[in-house]
């Protein structure tokens, strides 16, 4: 019995010795797995403060940023401005006689042209109406003087440098540059400034006052269609260089209050060879007496009108516009708009800043994007509002442009003295009216 007692227990120290072995491996597996989380959650921990301190910084970094691009945008904002380029020897952007006889006509011509500039932004671009206008103006010294001595518009050939000293001295933004002889030196001058302010995002606009020299074509043609065009407006003289009508996507404007609206002429003399109207633009010969100017922006395509009574725009076909019987076009009739709907379109545009996009929401969404103004949505009497107010401006093609889908206005009803409207744009027979099919 003593012997079977002692296999017993024997038998019960191996198992329990086995036992105690599993429990030991187990645990020791357990041990290692804790080890392993420790370490993991350490890991993790020193992850998280990593995390946490990013963040941090770039929180303070977003907040620098935020903060650096506020102060350039207010930067921007009171850097802005408008620039205007004269090149002031050619045939359309001499002044008008009455500034270079005037004793103080240096300065009375900078100040005429920046009234006249502020003036047509008001309606074209209010946004800018009240920034900083800056002109430059450059004119072939030698040319230009003996042009107009020999028209007695300057009592001496001296008398211009008085005149261009009067003109920077007006104003803080104005200059009259005489670049001395040569016919390249202005051109230079002018495409210099142009490339260099273009895509400065302090200058707000470009007023372009070269249209009649083909050779400034070039120098546009790279821009029309993109972001850039929409901030240049082409200033029109009284005859217009060919290809200028070729271009898209500028803006233009005329200011016959302030340039002289025919060349200046010499007595038992021709036009001297300074002057820039290129027999390339002269070369079609001069219309009959009595009949009205060939504008070099539209070729017209002469098709048969169709009458009708009402001048509604819901009534024109597609592709189509309104003429009178002297095949004269005419605008398509607006609605009035509501007071309260002014008022709101008013505080959006001259309180809140808001820029509008004319071709995506006047053209059917013809704009490509990108353009830097808005796209939001308008409400139909805030879009009323906005083709009545871009209507207020001159098409640059005038009576005779045929683009169905141009939102400038194309005549005028108004007496007043100075408009910014051409002569032949005011006072057209509204009594016949037409449907005219566009090409």
């Amino acid at each position: 019995m003593a012997v079977e007692f002692v296999e017993q227990f024997s038998t019960w120290v191996s198992e329990t010795q086995d036992a105690e072995q599993r429990k030991f491996e187990k645990m020791k597996v357990f041990s290692e797995q804790l080890t392993k989380l420790d370490k993991e959650f350490r890991d993790v921990s020193n992850d998280l403060q990593r995390e946490r301190v990013a963040a941090r910084q770039t929180q303070e970094e977003e907040k620098s940023l935020r903060h650096q691009l506020k102060e350039s945008q207010e930067a921007i904002e009171r850097s802005s401005f408008v620039l205007v380029l004269i090149d002031a020897d050619a045939d359309g952007y001499i002044f008008k006689e009455e500034y270079y006889k005037d004793i103080d006509g240096g300065r009375n011509a900078a100040l005429g042209l920046e009234a006249a500039v502020r003036e047509h932004l008001k309606s074209s671009h209010p946004e800018l109406s009240s920034m900083p206008i800056m002109i430059k103006a450059f004119a072939n010294a030698d040319g230009l003087a003996q042009l107009l001595f020999k028209a007695k518009l300057i009592k001496s050939t001296g008398s211009l440098t008085s005149f261009a000293k009067e003109f920077s001295q007006a104003r803080w933004g104005s200059d009259f540059v005489l670049v001395g002889s040569g016919k390249d030196r202005a051109d230079e001058k002018i495409k210099g400034i142009f490339e260099q302010f273009i895509d400065n995002p302090t200058c707000r606009h470009v007023i372009f006052g070269a249209c009649h020299d083909n050779g400034y074509v070039r120098l546009l043609e790279k821009h029309q269609n993109t972001d850039s065009a929409d901030r240049v407006t082409l200033l029109r003289p009284f005859e217009t260089g060919k290809e200028f009508a070729g271009l898209t996507g500028f803006h233009s404007m005329q200011l016959e209050t302030v340039f002289r609206s025919a060349a200046v002429f010499t007595r038992n003399s021709p036009p001297p060879a300074h002057r820039k109207l290129s027999a390339e633009v002269q070369g079609g010969g001069s219309p009959p007496r009595g009949s009205p100017p060939r504008n070099p922006w539209v070729t017209l395509h002469p098709k048969s009108p169709r009458s009708v009574v009402s001048r509604k725009a819901e009534d024109l076909p597609a592709n189509a516009i309104y003429v009178n019987a002297a095949n004269q076009r005419l605008d398509s009739e607006l609605p009035a708009t509501a007071p309260d709907i002014v008022r709101i379109w008013e505080h959006k545009v001259n309180i809140a800043g808001m820029r509008y996009c004319r071709k995506y929401h006047l053209q059917a969404g013809r704009c490509p994007g990108k353009c830097g103004y808005s796209h939001g949505p308008l409400t139909p009497g805030e879009g009323l509002v906005f083709r009545r107010t871009v209507r207020q401006e001159p098409c640059h093609a005038r009576q005779p442009c045929q683009d169905a889908s141009c939102f400038y206005g194309h005549h005028c009803s108004c007496a007043r003295p100075s408009c910014k409207f051409s002569a032949d744009m005011h006072h057209v027979d509204e009594s016949s009216v037409s449907i005219l099919q566009c090409a």
